[in-house]
């Protein structure tokens, strides 16, 4: 849970999330304009979803209307689901992501 892995950031037990390559696909055309160079992330009309795949299902995140902003909401939901273990498509210091998880915890408490 963030949670969880707020209280490791804060305690130095982790350092830092380095970012996964995206493996280099083969496709046509048409897929190559729905295809993104960060990981989760695909266009979806004039905008970018972000989707998730959790125990073999895609889990849709948002749509937003940029593709860097889709990239760093699913690195979020990935370090959500995966902590350390996650894929992300950015390099995050311990502190960069403890602000990423702060954040997301206040606006998610403000919604309620």
């Amino acid at each position: 849970s963030l949670l969880k892995l707020r209280n490791l950031i804060l305690n130095k037990f982790v350092t830092g999330f380095a970012s996964t390559r995206k493996k280099a696909r083969t496709a046509n055309k048409k897929q190559l304009r729905r295809r993104s160079r960060y990981i989760g992330v695909s266009r979806n009309n004039d905008n970018w979803q972000a989707l998730i795949n959790v125990d073999q299902v895609k889990n849709y995140i948002g749509t937003f209307t940029d593709e860097l902003e889709a990239a760093k909401a699913y690195d979020l939901y990935s370090v959500a689901i995966r902590g350390q273990e996650a894929a992300l498509n950015f390099d995050y210091s311990a502190e960069e992501m403890l602000e990423i998880i702060e954040d997301y915890l206040k606006s998610t408490k403000q919604s309620k």
